[in-house]
């Protein structure tokens, strides 16, 4: 039986993620919502992404897909490791 669908709490783009190891805590670098290409296709430097979702239980493979906004293509996507979150009701960082 597959787990509980997750609810995306918060999704942010930024330059960097940097993880302190003593709290765990995140820090985004470079936040931005949007970036401007000349054309398709293009090269972009690597890019951090942040997510908090809740009421997921059970194992996740997540994929994340870049959509041009004018027209809703799909230009890029992406796909992270499997994870397994235990307890639905805490939230889950990505």
């Amino acid at each position: 039986m597959p787990g509980p669908t997750p609810k995306l709490l918060a999704m942010v783009v930024c330059d960097e993620i940097i993880q302190d190891r003593r709290s765990g805590k995140s820090s985004l670098i470079g936040i931005f919502d949007h970036f401007r290409t000349p054309g398709l296709p293009v090269h972009l430097r690597p890019i951090g992404v942040y997510a908090k979702v809740v009421d997921a239980q059970g194992e996740y493979v997540f994929k994340l897909e870049l959509v041009r906004v004018r027209d809703l293509q799909t230009i890029g996507t992406g796909t992270g490791a499997p994870v397994r979150i235990e307890d639905r009701l805490q939230t889950f960082e990505l």
